[in-house]
């Protein structure tokens, strides 16, 4: 029998069949299986075989437990026990995973009373095969106990949720979700069931089964591509599950993933909402309150939730739902779900007002409230009328792992983190709104700036935006990385680099904008983007722009001179610490390939490089240095001038340590794209700008180097940005003669970086 269910098994899992029917037949399959198996091990009463949690649910995925509980009667216990190995050894035979255990109804009682995982999963039990009466007995006074203990048990059930949820993260904004465990995944919905089998509570329940259905596909895939019980969707296995679960590539599946997940997020959330308000307004589950707080016109706070005023006006007054919006957001409260649906029924117009305008200002400019007033809004369709072309947006991924968020939810952040920054600007409007719109384009083909300043043309006047002001929004669309690709990749102690800054935003009222917009956006972004160091370079660059609009000069950059002590070798090397980073100058003899045998020693030392400068002197090279440790502390400043030291004079073979360190490192598993070697020749007229885009790794800065040096070429500065496992090097280059490169010699450097980086 067991060779039997396995060979059908087998058989099964090999189908192309849709992964939600494997999962059913599979189900089917293994009950059918158990029944059998028991019928020729039990007839006797008082023993029933009982799945609980997903096989209760008939939900079993490729690689998931069969969670099975042998029930018995206290008169049955040695006959149960005798049973439960007769069922047991069959299915570990078979080779799929089993939880088991044998209990009598109050043993099970007893248990659940204390954890309420168990509680859960018996709240789903059914039975396969035996006493049915028993069974029956046993799911009616585990519910009857659910809803008696419910509201003593509820703060473990939250407390407990609120920990996974900590602990895996947001399904719906991680780039490599645990489609079980996570914030909106299948463990949440086990949660949304036992809420809703104790009281008749507000959930929504539209699109609830097909977002259920969406995770469970997308796990079955996910078992079926790794052949065991996975459940986190990483990035390499992303593409192959997408094709198993019938998408056409990796995007389109977490883009149905992240859509279910908040949908049942969202189901999720207002079910807690519905129990809080119920607790809240019905002291021991009786005695109603009514008491109903203003809020705006038409708005009124009812309980813990904003709601229409008596005689609120639906039919003629298109600026109810954005007064109801704001003024939640702003009171910290969410929207009664039966307003909701009333509002759904108000007109919208095609060009808006003035006050709904300000409305919608007012709801964006709430600051942490904006998330879930904004996720609500979402859910219930009223962000699709109010903003057009967000469809697209809605759940799209990200494909750069500096990103910790969708493209949506990531404008929603940029706006949260744009309120704090109103004070700095003299538009707070053009802010706020130019933060929630700055990527609208992207999830579309094209440069997702260009894309977005075009389709801000048409959203901006249907807000009602005057010409001028939605010529700006349009502007800080289609620049709002300027700022902080400038800083991070150009030299800023360049004067063509500030002046075509300044001819590009033209405005000192443009610049402040974007100023602001880059640090919410880099702040929305994630830790690593909104680093302490490039927001420097940010405000360094406004700084200089702005002297230029106002017919200053921007300060002068510090010199680099050689007064630094030397030793017996010649060389001078001081450490001075400089917030987050450390700036380290050195004075050494001029030789041929210096800046990238220092580069290598940093690399030996996990000192990250973020900028460099250089200069040479007569027969000596000064160079500046901002670096920072990998982790842990930075070396000492004699180990680091002994270590420099032994590298110029040869008895430290820099590049056979990093080969080595390189050879022992741990291997990468993500593909990553080949490295881009680009030339400009616009951006400064003093050097030759060399920008090479690759993966990051021990040593690159080194190797880029090296190889730019081989070909007689001077580097006079270098600006290191790594995001992510990402590095984004921009190198200044002159010849010889200390000019710009020729075009020959532009070739040629091409070539030896793309050589050293791809021939390793």
């Amino acid at each position: 029998m067991v060779s039997t269910y396995q060979t059908a098994r087998a058989e099964l899992l090999a189908t192309n069949l849709p992964p939600n029917e494997i999962v059913i037949k599979l189900g089917a399959l293994s009950n059918e299986w158990l029944q059998e198996l028991f019928a020729q091990v039990c007839s006797e009463p008082g023993i029933a075989l009982i799945a609980v949690g997903g096989f209760g649910r008939l939900e079993l995925s490729p690689g998931s437990d069969l969670d099975l509980v042998l029930l018995h009667t206290a008169e049955q216990k040695i006959a149960a026990e005798k049973i439960a190995e007769k069922i047991w050894y069959p299915i570990w035979d078979s080779g799929v995973p089993l939880d088991h255990s044998v209990r009598t109804i109050g043993q099970t009682r007893d248990l659940a009373q204390v954890d309420h995982k168990v509680m859960l999963g018996m709240l789903d039990a059914r039975v396969v095969a035996g006493d049915v009466e028993l069974g029956e007995k046993l799911r009616t006074e585990l519910l009857q106990d659910w809803r008696k203990n419910f509201k003593k048990r509820l703060p473990d059930l939250q407390q407990a949720d609120a920990i996974r949820h900590k602990t895996f993260g947001d399904l719906a904004h991680l780039q490599q979700p645990n489609l079980k465990e996570a914030q909106g995944g299948l463990r949440d919905l086990v949660t949304l069931r036992a809420l809703t089998a104790t009281w008749q509570i507000q959930v929504p329940q539209a699109d609830l089964g097909q977002a259920k259905a969406t995770l469970i596909a997308a796990r079955a895939s996910l078992h079926q591509v790794t052949n065991r019980s996975v459940e986190v969707l990483s990035q390499e296995l992303q593409h192959d599950v997408a094709v198993k679960a019938g998408y056409q590539n990796a995007d389109e599946l977490l883009k149905a993933i992240y859509g279910a997940s908040r949908v049942i997020s969202f189901a999720y959330s207002q079910a807690w909402r519905s129990i809080t308000n119920l607790i809240a307004n019905k002291p021991g589950l009786f005695a109603k309150k009514n008491v109903r707080t203003p809020l705006a016109d038409g708005v009124v706070l009812d309980g813990l939730d904003a709601t229409l005023a008596t005689g609120a006006t639906i039919d003629t007054d298109p600026g109810l739902p954005f007064r109801v919006a704001a003024a939640a957001a702003e009171a910290g409260v969410l929207i009664n779900m039966d307003a909701i649906k009333r509002l759904q029924e108000c007109p919208m117009p095609e060009v808006w007002s003035s006050s709904i305008r300000e409305s919608f200002i007012s709801l964006l400019g709430s600051g942490s409230n904006l998330i879930e007033i904004w996720e609500l809004l979402d859910q219930t369709g009223f962000i699709s009328k109010w903003i057009p072309h967000w469809d697209v947006v809605r759940s799209a991924p990200q494909r750069n792992s500096v990103h910790i968020y969708t493209v949506d939810r990531h404008l929603v952040q940029t706006a949260v983190e744009a309120n704090s920054l109103i004070r700095n600007v003299a538009r707070p409007d053009l802010l706020l709104v130019g933060s929630l719109m700055h990527d609208i384009g992207k999830a579309r083909l094209g440069d997702h700036s260009e894309v977005g300043a075009l389709l801000i043309r048409e959203i901006a006047p249907s807000m009602g935006f005057s010409a001028a002001d939605s010529k700006v929004l349009e502007v800080m669309v289609a620049l709002h990385l300027l700022l902080p690709d400038t800083a991070t990749r150009r030299d800023l102690e360049d004067p063509s680099t500030i002046a075509t800054v300044a001819q590009k935003v033209e405005t000192l009222e443009i610049l402040d904008l974007l100023h602001q917009l880059a640090i919410a956006d880099a702040r929305a972004t994630s830790p690593i983007a909104s680093s302490a160091w490039r927001l420097k370079l940010i405000q360094q660059l406004r700084d200089s722009v702005a002297a230029v609009l106002q017919g200053s000069m921007p300060p002068a950059p510090p010199e680099l001179v050689d007064h630094l002590d030397l030793d017996e070798a010649g060389l001078g090397l001081i450490v001075e610490p400089e917030e987050d980073h450390l700036l380290i100058k050195v004075s050494a003899p001029d030789q041929n390939g210096l800046l990238a045998l220092t580069a290598g020693v940093f690399a030996l030392h996990r000192l990250v490089v973020r900028s460099a400068r250089t200069r040479t002197i007569s027969d000596r090279a000064i160079s500046h240095w901002r670096v920072a440790p990998l982790f842990g502390d930075a070396p000492s400043v004699a180990l680091l001038r002994s270590e420099l030291r032994r590298a110029l004079n040869g008895t430290l073979d820099v590049q056979s340590e990093l080969l080595t360190r390189e050879q022992s490192a741990i291997t990468r598993t993500t593909l990553s794209a080949k490295p881009r070697v680009l030339i400009d020749n616009v951006s400064s007229d003093k050097a030759t700008i060399l920008e090479v885009r690759t993966h990051d790794a021990s040593g690159v800065l080194n190797r880029i180097a090296k190889a730019i040096t081989s070909t007689n070429t001077n580097i006079t500065a270098a600006h290191v940005s790594t995001l992510g496992a990402e590095v984004d090097d921009v190198f200044y280059l002159v010849n010889s003669q200390n000019l710009p490169l020729t075009q020959e010699e532009q070739a040629e450097v091409v070539s030896a970086v793309s050589a050293a980086l791809t021939n390793r």
